[in-house]
């Protein structure tokens, strides 16, 4: 569990930083980075891509209950290289509903995630996003390459 939570709080530190550099440096500006890469600030109060913004407040206690079902079954693993993939998904979906909880102006998890990397034709997403989508491609690609 020790690299578990070194990892997810590796990530959830990473993500919150860069968040609150995003929601203070890009309240009135993007920032073009290079080809169609820039940091545009925005929130998404709905799940991936947008979809489904009215359901953010459900959202986010489900993600609460993943979250303790990643950590729970993260205890069983021996494999090193699943357990760094699990802390990666915890931490950043503990990002996101840090987002949802303490950003929050309308009551219980009403706030919206904060995404601002932008490649203008991708979804915006945030340094959570990629630890989560990371860590989810990395065990599909180990399930695959272990012997059942």
């Amino acid at each position: 569990m020790r690299i578990v939570v070194s990892v997810g709080v590796v990530v959830l530190v990473l993500d919150q930083i860069t968040k609150i550099w995003a929601a203070s440096a890009l309240v009135d500006r993007n920032i073009d980075l290079f080809w169609t890469a820039r940091f545009n600030l925005t929130r998404n109060f709905g799940s991936a891509f947008g979809v489904g913004s009215g359901i953010g407040r459900w959202l986010g206690v489900l993600i609460l209950f993943v979250i303790g079902g990643v950590l729970w079954y993260a205890r069983t693993i021996t494999d090193r290289r699943m357990v760094v993939l699990f802390g990666a998904i915890a931490g950043g979906a503990i990002g996101n509903v840090i987002d949802r909880i303490f950003r929050a102006k309308d009551g219980f998890m009403s706030g919206g995630v904060i995404d601002f990397i932008d490649f203008q034709w991708w979804p915006i997403f945030n340094v959570a996003d990629i630890a989560v989508v990371c860590g989810a491609m990395g065990l599909m690609w180990l399930s695959f390459r272990e012997p059942a």
